[in-house]
């Protein structure tokens, strides 16, 4: 069995090393390959790759095509049965690879499963919610998920209720360290393009459940992740593409199956969140 380990890199040279570091040290058994694409970086990441890991496959691209097509490209190069994704600022901790792998082989018609990461310090990280479905998002953001937290519905989007310290099957985890069974991209598909950075592993899952796979988290494989190496180098443009992003997604899958009236309700929002949250950042920035 052949694992193909894919990281995306834009300027993370001292995160990525560390990744590929800990990889090393606890991976070191199992039957794999690394991948990695680099989206045209200018910290000299690429010359590290070359010098401390020499057989990592290193894809050097001329230009940022995103976290989307960057996925898209180790795809095609990787000959793995699993396809682990993994972001540059994770640390791989023991025994987490092989506990995925488990994971997937314990629960049928399983497309993928999601590690729980983990903060430096150890607390855990909210890496998990639900579609963004029209009144989950509705709940989301007239803070109703927040006065009823414990609610599966009324916080549905955000998945407050949830403790983080069990297995279960999930719509949307983090996809910083995802295991996917090959089959599965076989029959889904990539990443959407249309997404190059904030939503592509969204619709990635939400296509997969409309064909019937089932997606998990599990407690059993930690990562540290120490989130944002790459986005927060330009935090305000990211904020933008993230609500960017969401208004595409709700183009792709929610303009034709709900009323003109919500969908203008929603879309209106999101722009009203976007322009909240930039000036939220702006007065933290000061």
């Amino acid at each position: 069995m052949l694992i193909s380990i894919i990281i995306v890199n834009w300027n993370t040279k001292d995160l990525i090393t560390k990744c590929l570091e800990t990889i090393e040290a606890n991976a070191a058994s199992i039957n794999k390959e690394i991948i990695v694409v680099d989206n045209a970086s200018t910290d000299n990441s690429t010359d590290r790759i070359k010098e401390r890991f020499p057989y990592v496959k290193l894809v050097e691209n001329s230009e940022n095509s995103g976290y989307a097509e960057g996925n898209n490209i180790g795809l095609k190069l990787a000959s793995g049965d699993y396809i682990l994704l993994l972001n540059p600022d994770t640390e791989i901790q023991p025994g987490a690879i092989e506990e995925l792998i488990a994971c997937i082989n314990r629960n049928p018609d399983t497309a993928a499963a999601a590690a729980k990461l983990i903060y430096p310090d150890g607390s855990s990280q909210r890496s998990c919610r639900g579609f963004p479905h029209p009144w989950s998002l509705v709940f989301d953001y007239l803070q109703i998920s927040r006065l009823f937290p414990s609610s599966k519905r009324l916080s549905a989007y955000r998945m407050l209720w949830f403790d983080y310290e069990s297995e279960i099957e999930v719509d949307q985890p983090m996809a910083s360290c995802m295991m996917v069974v090959k089959k599965a991209f076989d029959d889904i598909g990539g990443f959407d393009p249309l997404f190059p950075i904030f939503f592509n592993d969204v619709d990635w899952c939400y296509r997969c459940k409309l064909k019937g796979w089932k997606i998990f988290y599990t407690p059993n494989a930690k990562v540290i992740h120490h989130v944002g190496g790459s986005t927060r180098q330009v935090k305000e443009a990211m904020i933008r593409e993230s609500h960017i992003s969401l208004k595409k997604y709700y183009e792709k899958h929610y303009k034709k199956s709900i009323s003109p009236i919500l969908y203008a309700i929603i879309m209106t929002a999101i722009s009203l969140n976007m322009v909240i949250s930039l000036r939220m950042k702006r007065i933290v920035g000061k």
